[in-house]
């Protein structure tokens, strides 16, 4: 809403849902006209919804496909200073609460300091890590979900693995399957093996609980088994977890 005079204005905000409910915002406004041609002035450069756009700086590119903004928007970019432990300054992409629609290119310079850890690095921000990163042409580069606030930190710490049902050092029996738990705080769980009795097993991954479970087949006769499980992350650091049952 743009209001080109001076005086008070009583404003109504109705929103309804679509079973009915109703939210009701009342506010009172005063614009300054004297002030209105300033605060409505571009402050950074005009991206188009419908048309492919581009930033880019020497540590910095930015590439969004044209369909992947909701609206035309006045990108702005900023850069705030090197946090403890990252290998790059952290970018200020635009805000974090401008919608989009799909995933954009993005490609981040590392620092200097990174040396030959660059095939262990990751794009993170301030909501998690950018799955999928890759070193080329002496960028990280992914494709960032959305804006907000970017940097480079190195990933060598190893999956975590959680038993749930199972536990190393003591033989328990069982009698439905295995249950833990897995993850990873920065580039993600690429791979999982496990087995029993030194066989593969079908396992598989709830990817929103995190729980990785094995239920016994006919194969697992009843005695003494031994279970092997290997996590790899995104970066290539491992974590392996053995114990032993009885069904």
């Amino acid at each position: 809403m743009n209001f080109n005079d001076d005086a008070i204005h009583h404003v109504e905000f109705v929103i309804k849902d679509v079973a009915g409910n109703t939210s009701t915002l009342n506010v009172d406004v005063k614009s300054s006209s004297a002030q209105l041609t300033a605060a409505n002035s571009p402050s950074g450069i005009l991206f188009h919804y419908d048309k492919p756009n581009e930033y880019s700086n020497d540590g910095l590119k930015v590439m969004i496909a044209p369909g992947n903004l909701y609206d035309d928007i006045d990108f702005t970019y900023s850069t705030l200073p090197k946090k403890p432990g990252a290998y790059s300054i952290t970018h200020v992409i635009h805000n974090r609460f401008t919608p989009l629609h799909d995933t954009y290119d993005l490609w981040i310079k590392p620092d200097s300091t990174i040396g030959k850890y660059t095939s262990k690095a990751v794009i993170v921000n301030t909501d998690g890590v950018c799955e999928n990163t890759i070193y080329e042409d002496g960028y990280l580069k992914t494709k960032a979900r959305t804006f907000g606030d970017y940097f480079i930190k190195i990933d060598t710490e190893p999956p975590v693995i959680i038993p749930i049902n199972i536990k190393k050092g003591l033989v328990k029996k069982l009698t439905r399957g295995i249950f833990l738990r897995i993850g990873d705080k920065l580039s993600g769980v690429k791979s999982y093996i496990g087995k029993i009795d030194g066989k593969w097993v079908l396992m598989e991954w709830d990817y929103k609980t995190h729980i990785l479970r094995y239920i016994f087949t006919a194969d697992i006769t009843p005695g003494k088994h031994s279970f092997d499980l290997i996590v790899i992350d995104n970066k290539d650091n491992t974590s392996h977890f053995t114990a032993e049952f009885y069904k």
